[in-house]
């Protein structure tokens, strides 16, 4: 499992933008357009509408831990991450390890995390969109979920603080498609961002955590959205299976 003190910094960069207005109303931030706009802050503008406007999509990528970042700091870890996103309220989120598999499920009333492996869960209720599940997870037990922040309803805030000291924009090939590199400050990360300006879709993400000797890394990569899924309100919606326990939420 990820050290609980990165994956939060993971998990929003700056999770602070989270508490914003836009939690509440679910708006997406407007994207200016002109001249004045420079060019990494025109490249995130523009993915965070893709985003912002996907009423429902499914997403698939991996992520690579290094050892020093993890619970154990004994080996890296690798995940697969699997996203069922329905705006502005509903989400399940699967990630698998060679130790765990675990999910969380949100139906806009409450929130649960399954660890399958285990057979336990916990439930916190929750009224309101996807950012105020991700705050109140935040708040509650100080756990953010994977990649939280591409799926806020509105993550243009997040990004916009990220870029205050970052930005400088390089292309590169991802995976065979030219991609714009985008440079990103977290808290204590580094980060990189690569889009696809074909698409406006984020490709790969890397962040380096400097105050940790070896200067080790979580790298990310976005491997297959689907933006035309049929997902009923039951996939968001946790039923025990028997033989599970439900445990505190802690």
């Amino acid at each position: 499992m990820l050290n609980r003190r990165y994956a939060v910094l993971l998990g929003v960069l700056a999770i602070s933008s989270c508490g914003s207005t836009h939690e509440q109303t679910g708006a997406v931030s407007p994207v200016p357009s002109g001249p004045t706009a420079n060019e990494s802050e025109a490249r995130l503008r523009a993915m965070t509408r893709r985003l912002a406007n996907a009423r429902t999509f499914t997403l698939h990528a991996t992520r690579e831990v290094d050892a020093a970042l993890t619970e154990t700091g004994a080996e890296p870890e690798l995940a697969d991450l699997f996203f069922e996103v329905k705006r502005p309220d509903r989400v399940h989120i699967v990630s698998r390890t060679k130790e765990a598999t675990q999910h969380l499920y949100f139906d806009g009333r409450s929130v649960v995390l399954y660890n399958e492996t285990d057979r336990v869960y916990a439930t916190l209720p929750v009224t309101g969109p996807i950012d105020s599940m991700i705050s109140a997870l935040n708040a509650n037990i100080g756990y953010i979920p994977p990649l939280a922040q591409f799926i806020l309803n509105d993550s243009w805030p997040a990004f916009q603080e990220q870029l205050k000291g970052g930005g400088d924009t390089l292309n590169e090939p991802i995976g065979g498609m030219e991609c714009q590199r985008v440079r990103l400050m977290g808290m204590r990360a580094i980060a990189y961002i690569w889009v696809a300006p074909q698409n406006n879709l984020p490709c790969a993400l890397t962040a380096t955590f400097a105050d940790v000797e070896g200067d080790p890394q979580v790298r990310v990569r976005f491997l297959e959205w689907n933006f035309t899924p049929q997902l009923s309100d039951g996939a968001f919606r946790f039923n025990p299976p028997a033989g599970t326990r439900a445990v505190p939420m802690d």
